[in-house]
């Protein structure tokens, strides 16, 4: 095993073919667009990929071009800016970047993964990348613990916890365990960590079931009671 750090690869973005650019610009009369470009006006390829987009969809090149535009903006910010405030984010997409996110945990990778939509994901496989030598991460406040060496080690969940309330180490609970027990606190300057949502699902129509509505309705409403001591929230104690 080995220590390793996260780190993060941008590996490729966006790159206009300005010649083909200007071949379209003289078929539709948008010459005087791309002379911005020589004037310093327009900004990096993405940027400018994402008001060429813009522009084309209205033909916006300049005024007259398209009988329904009688006045365009020129300013390239102001013109970015407007495209998020009308939320016309299809045109953001032409500007695509790609990352290689490396020595992170399969928790996070997958937070990505449950929220990507309009995102490709590419990762290794555990199934068919056998390691040999396996890379792990220390938080910070992991690496201000001193200890002399491990004086006891198991995969037990109910035996961690009977050692760390005779004083043998720490471990990792789930926040009702460690919470509700008055003999455990927590390592100072840690924080909470979120894994994800927790979902009641039923089957197709079930759902439509009057005793397994209200099941859930039970049961939803139990959670929610508990929802303080769920996401850690109800330490009281000091």
């Amino acid at each position: 095993m080995r220590s390793v750090q996260p780190e993060v690869f941008l590996v490729a973005r966006p790159a206009i073919d300005y010649d083909q650019l200007a071949t379209y610009l003289q078929e539709v009369g948008g010459e005087k667009w791309l002379e911005r470009l020589d004037r310093g006006e327009l900004a990096s390829d993405a940027e400018n990929l994402a008001e060429f987009a813009g522009k084309m969809c209205y033909r916006a090149w300049e005024p007259g071009l398209n009988p329904n535009v009688r006045k365009v903006r020129n300013d390239h910010e102001a013109y970015l800016q407007n495209i998020l405030k009308q939320a016309h984010g299809s045109v953001l997409e032409h500007a695509s970047f790609t990352f290689v996110l490396h020595n992170i945990s399969r928790v996070f990778s997958h937070e990505l993964v449950r929220h990507r939509p309009g995102t490709a994901v590419s990762q290794e496989s555990l199934r068919f990348v056998r390691l040999d030598d396996i890379p792990f991460w220390f938080p910070d406040w992991a690496r201000e613990v001193r200890t002399t060496g491990v004086p006891f080690r198991i995969t037990d969940g109910e035996a961690q916890i009977v050692a760390v309330r005779q004083g043998l180490g720490m471990t990792t609970l789930p926040c009702f365990v460690g919470d509700a027990d008055p003999l455990l606190v927590r390592v100072p300057g840690t924080d909470l960590h979120m894994y994800g949502t927790l979902w009641l699902l039923t089957q197709g129509e079930t759902r439509k079931t009057k005793r397994v509505r209200l099941f859930m309705e039970f049961v939803s409403l139990r959670l929610s009671a508990y929802a303080p001591l769920l996401a850690g929230m109800s330490i009281s104690r000091g």
